[in-house]
């Protein structure tokens, strides 16, 4: 799921599917004027009595072979038109050839090509196609629509944005050309020049639930997390079972500190899908954070076995458990909880993961150490050692921790030097040079 992708983690660059995020009207004729016109020219040529369903890919494929018929561009475009909508791209690349032999002027004889060739991925002579379509009817929006798609698999988004806007100047209320142009903007990530189009689509088509996902995705960016919010309870009363509304829903509450209502999200979220890895460790990080015994131990365990990818595991050890055990917990949550995370990912053989999440949920700690009052500190560092006095894979991590605290928080300035000049390098990489950019 994308939004899911997005979402994740605000701080990393996600891996946007874009091809799959557009959308595209493939078949215009659908519910269309022309088609209603189209259909009644073709019923009106038919004996009287002759009964007909015009949705039927099997009638209209025996229609055709019929000497009246074979040669008729109306029921041709229609046979062409429910080929494309079964996914039969191969069918109806010929049957769209077949109607520019009989007539080179008909522009969605083009139309149909170009969407075949787009699946056939086809590009070039997909956009031959579309332009030789629009050269005939450059007032039809959906044939620059489509072009546009073309462009965005051929990674030319200027020439997208271009024939999306030609959809928008010839149909202003185009929902699908101001949901793609947002799309466009959030695959770049510039969430404040999206939000204006995923807004205007949305009030010529207020039903569409990616649309409110994408929307509220970029209000979470831009950190109006109170619109956000709103936006996401409007969605829940057009869909109460699409889970990732719950999740954006949650993670809003959470950028509010919030942390009770952004608990109850997820947890409504994970009625829908209790598979989910995101809703599932949010719901644990919120729970820590609330320091709640009950449903923090029930996650941990739910949570980790969903993951079997050490380093996608790894990730979520440092934000969803680390970092909200760290910063969040009282002492008392801490010393009872850490030992069962331990206990937990010793069963599941996934300690290995704790481990190399360790370094950078201590490197982020003392980036940001001015979050921390001294008490805390003090009793995390004392608990850590406690816990990991034996392992070896936690000497380094502990001593970084220990000079860090005394040379940035208690000025301590020669503590630096109880690092070897490999560690003071990493020190200078991971912790000073970050605070300086921070």
């Amino acid at each position: 799921s994308f939004i899911t992708e997005m979402i994740r983690d605000t701080k990393k660059d996600s891996n946007i599917k874009l091809i799959n995020l557009l959308k595209r009207e493939q078949e215009f004729l659908k519910n269309s004027n022309y088609s209603l016109k189209l259909k009644k020219k073709f019923l009106e040529s038919l004996k009287k009595g002759d009964p007909i369903d015009l949705s039927d890919i099997k009638t209209l494929k025996n229609l055709i072979k019929r000497k009246t018929f074979e040669n008729d561009e109306s029921v041709l475009e229609l046979y062409a038109s429910a080929l494309i909508g079964n996914e039969d791209y191969q069918e109806a690349r010929k049957i769209s050839q077949r109607i520019i032999e009989i007539n080179q002027k008909n522009p969605n004889a083009y139309y149909y090509l170009g969407i075949c060739l787009i699946e056939l991925d086809k590009y070039d002579e997909a956009i031959n196609n579309f332009e030789k379509a629009i050269k005939i009817d450059p007032n039809n929006e959906y044939y620059f629509l489509n072009l546009g798609v073309v462009y965005v698999n051929l990674k030319q988004y200027k020439e997208a944005f271009k024939q999306f806007e030609i959809v928008i100047a010839l149909n202003s209320k185009h929902f699908i050309a101001h949901y793609n142009i947002g799309i466009l903007y959030l695959q770049e990530r510039n969430f404040k020049k999206a939000i204006p189009f995923f807004e205007k689509g949305l009030e010529f088509d207020n039903s569409d639930i990616e649309a409110y996902l994408a929307l509220g995705f970029c209000y979470i960016n831009v950190q109006k997390f109170e619109e956000a919010i709103l936006l996401y309870k409007r969605a829940i009363k057009i869909n109460t079972k699409n889970w990732e509304i719950y999740l954006g829903l949650g993670f809003a509450y959470a950028k509010l500190n919030d942390f009770i209502n952004a608990q109850k999200a997820f947890k409504e979220g994970l009625i829908i899908d209790n598979k989910d890895q995101d809703l599932n460790f949010n719901l644990l990080n919120v729970s820590i954070i609330l320091n709640d015994y009950n449903t923090s131990n029930f996650q941990l365990q739910s949570s980790i076995s969903l993951v079997k990818e050490p380093n996608e595991l790894k990730g979520y050890i440092e934000e969803d458990i680390l970092y909200s055990l760290l910063k969040y917990s009282s002492s008392v949550f801490f010393k009872y909880f850490f030992p069962i995370v331990l206990k937990t990912l010793k069963s599941e053989k996934k300690l290995e993961s704790l481990w190399n999440a360790f370094p950078d949920a201590i490197f982020d700690l003392l980036v940001h150490v001015e979050d921390y009052d001294a008490e805390r500190l003090g009793w995390i560092e004392e608990e850590l050692n406690t816990l990991f006095s034996d392992e070896d894979k936690m000497k380094v991590s502990l001593l970084m921790l220990n000079v860090g605290v005394r040379y940035l928080k208690k000025n301590e300035n020669r503590a630096i030097y109880d690092l070897s000049k490999e560690e003071r390098k990493v020190f200078k990489e991971f912790v000073l040079d970050k605070r300086e950019v921070k």
